[in-house]
């Protein structure tokens, strides 16, 4: 059985050109559908206009609010700073006070451990010292009374002044700790508040860009997608009938390859038929 390759092709052709036909018809219905679509959605949008109006104002009053909270944020923010720096600072100063209440102990711990020092020359000419009475109470050197219930007054006077001074600088501190633990109650309150608010601002504001416009602009994609597709099936139809021109180009080459090939059979008989009537003549 011979197969004709000419009949296949144009048999593909027609199959070809029937199968993208029928695409175009079917994305032109939807393309149809998809404009339709489109001036409902823009309908709805444009009726929406009012609604967004009041979106709008409902923003700018919310947004007003968002500035006024973090403005409070940044005052508290700063208060609390400030509050901590004090306590830092007295925290140092009360250290220092302590460290000072211990030194005058040590002192008048070595004071009370270390007995009155005699001379036995004088530190500056050398010469010998006579020995004094001892139940004379002054500078076995120069003979300047001691009075050694003044000298211990000074150093309880001095013990007392440091620990007054720790204990009220640690009352202030109490103070400047309640004061800061009301600082960051009152700051965590307003960063709740401000998170309700720039919530709210950020809903108001995808309610602004409103799911109709997605909408509508989701529908333009895929208008243009639609349209892209029936540009190329019209390639594809552009195609098909090159397929065809191609079919019948073909045909008409293998007719002149058969004609051709008669007259090159005819040619080879004629030539044949001299070479017998040549050969009988000789």
């Amino acid at each position: 059985m011979n197969h004709n390759p000419l009949i296949s092709l144009n048999s593909f052709r027609g199959r070809l050109l029937e199968w993208v036909q029928q695409k175009k018809k079917s994305l032109i219905t939807e393309r149809e559908k998809l404009l339709q679509d489109i001036a409902s959605a823009e309908e709805e949008f444009y009726a929406k206009q009012s609604t967004d109006k009041i979106t709008i104002n409902a923003q700018k009053s919310v947004f007003k609010q968002v500035q006024g909270l973090q403005e409070q944020l940044q005052d508290t923010r700063e208060a609390i700073g400030a509050v901590e720096f004090e306590i830092a600072d007295s925290d140092d100063f009360i250290m220092t006070l302590h460290r000072r209440l211990e030194a005058l102990k040590d002192a008048d711990l070595a004071s009370s451990l270390v007995e009155t020092i005699h001379f036995s020359t004088c530190p500056s000419c050398y010469a010998a010292i006579l020995e004094q009475d001892e139940s004379v109470v002054a500078c076995h050197l120069y003979k300047t009374p001691l009075d050694a219930e003044r000298a211990q007054d000074r150093v309880v006077g001095l013990f007392n002044d440091l620990s007054i001074q720790i204990k009220q600088s640690e009352r202030l501190q109490d103070v400047r700790r309640d004061r800061l633990k009301n600082l960051q109650a009152k700051y965590a309150t307003i960063e709740g508040q401000w998170k309700l608010k720039a919530k709210e601002l950020s809903e108001l504001r995808v309610l602004l860009t409103s799911k109709v416009r997605e909408q509508i602009r989701e529908l333009h994609r895929k208008l243009g997608y639609i349209d892209k597709s029936i540009e190329d099936t019209d390639e594809q139809l552009k195609l098909a009938n090159r397929i065809g021109d191609l079919s019948a180009r073909k045909a008409s080459l293998d007719a002149e390859r058969k004609d051709l090939d008669a007259r090159i059979e005819a040619l080879k008989r004629s030539q044949t038929t001299r070479l017998r009537t040549a050969r009988s003549a000789i």
